[in-house]
């Protein structure tokens, strides 16, 4: 089921999809007869992470998702996990649900992961691939199989952490402030509008627990490599100079060049570039190469 208003130009009307029971929300920007596209942000974000850039696209109908878990779609039900290709058929979904025979994906960090996995797993149904600040897939080799499981196992078998609560919804941007990766408190503040809740303990991000859980299964690295190299589409690499490479080393080896027909793009700025200063440069960047 897809609400939408009638409008001649969307500018950020909500959304809501209805995929296999699981209600999807986000936002919609741009032409209703544009070039279609659908957005998907980073883990612990949700779509207002494309607020500064989208209405910057031109000639571009834009759908940017809350991913499941995040901002006001629904969680998964508790016998489920956030595996990064359980995302990967709902996304095929909320496209032929709109009609979309082919579409671009555009994706910051862990939804650039899932939109590289998707682009690799049906590559006729995807046009143009636009990734922002992402190395490759987080893998696991096969010996490090059982210890990836035996982690997401414990974590299920224990009760989720309680939330934490916060005084003001000041104090709860401020905690985004300290992460492992900079994030201005402009570009937090955005996240809060559809991240942050209030109830009578107090200021809570509102996403579900159970994302800071392990994944069960991690795919290995030659698994990330058959994806990337499936990819048929043009693909754009848009990077943070101060972004994932510099900030930690902790990622897997950079993948992304196994993709044919990619063209990367180093702008200044860290991880949420697209969010902060480099944001008009990011979308003049998608502007000419989905033109």
């Amino acid at each position: 089921m897809i609400k939408t208003l009638n409008a001649q130009q969307f500018n950020g009307d909500e959304i809501s999809i209805t995929v296999a029971g699981l209600k999807l929300a986000g936002r919609q920007w741009g032409n209703p007869e544009g070039r279609p596209a659908i957005a998907l942000h980073g883990w612990l974000d949700n779509c207002a992470s494309f607020d500064a850039m989208a209405p910057q696209f031109g000639n571009i109908h834009l759908i940017a998702l809350d991913l499941a878990g995040h901002g006001f779609s629904d969680f998964r039900s508790p016998d489920s996990s956030y595996n990064i290709w359980q995302d990967v058929p709902e996304i095929f979904s909320v496209a032929d649900q709109q009609g979309w025979e082919q579409f671009a994906l555009i994706g910051h960090s862990r939804g650039a992961i899932i939109s590289a996995i998707a682009a690799g797993t049906l590559p006729e149904r995807i046009s143009k691939l636009v990734l922002i600040d992402t190395l490759g897939p987080d893998t696991v080799e096969p010996e490090q199989a059982p210890e990836q499981l035996r982690k997401a196992t414990l974590q299920r078998l224990q009760p989720l952490k309680t939330r934490r609560y916060y005084r003001s919804s000041e104090q709860a941007i401020a905690s985004r402030l300290a992460g492992r990766l900079a994030l201005s408190e402009q570009a937090a503040t955005q996240l809060a509008t559809r991240g942050l809740s209030a109830s009578e303990q107090g200021f809570y991000w509102h996403a579900d627990p159970r994302l800071k859980h392990a994944s069960d299964i991690k795919l290995g690295s030659d698994h990330a490599k058959a994806f990337l190299q499936h990819v048929q589409c043009p693909t754009l690499l848009c990077m943070g100079a101060d972004g994932l490479r510099k900030a930690t080393s902790q990622f897997t080896v950079p993948l992304f060049p196994l993709i044919k027909k990619c063209e990367e793009m180093v702008l200044p700025g860290g991880h949420h570039l697209h969010m902060e200063e480099s944001a008009d440069a990011v979308a003049k960047a998608i502007n000419y190469f989905m033109a």
